[in-house]
């Protein structure tokens, strides 16, 4: 279930940059990908239905993180450059469908990475939003 992505329509990872989505098992998984394949950092924290998150993903060249809630969930080691992907951005999809089943709020893409207190925050700035 895709919250935001960017690639192109397609049942592969290959030319995707990114992915930020929920998996199977209610988790948020951030993928990276680059020309050698996908990069996956997997959040630690299972997603309860009918609660408003604040989830997002940063990448600082050093590390793939996952954000829930201002606070870092989980993150990867990754420091291949993405691949460029002249594909749209997807809200709420990824690939070819994976349709998210659920409300998304408001998104955000942002070209540089953010430091842990940036994405706090952000989500001390819109909390009231997933209270």
């Amino acid at each position: 279930r895709g919250i935001v992505s960017n690639g192109p329509n397609a049942a592969s990872w290959a030319n995707h940059s990114y992915t930020l989505k929920i998996d199977s098992t209610n988790i948020v998984q951030s993928v990276l990908n680059d020309t050698t394949g996908p990069a996956v950092c997997n959040g630690l924290t299972v997603l309860t239905a009918g609660r408003y998150y604040c989830v997002g993903l940063t990448y600082n060249f050093v590390n793939n993180i996952v954000y829930l809630d201002g606070r870092p969930d989980n993150s990867t080691a990754y420091t291949t450059a993405l691949t460029a992907s002249v594909s749209a951005t997807r809200i709420g999809s990824f690939r070819d469908g994976f349709f998210m089943l659920g409300r998304i709020g408001e998104v955000f893409v942002i070209s540089l990475p953010l430091s842990s207190v940036e994405m706090r925050n952000i989500y001390l700035a819109t909390k009231w939003r997933y209270q």
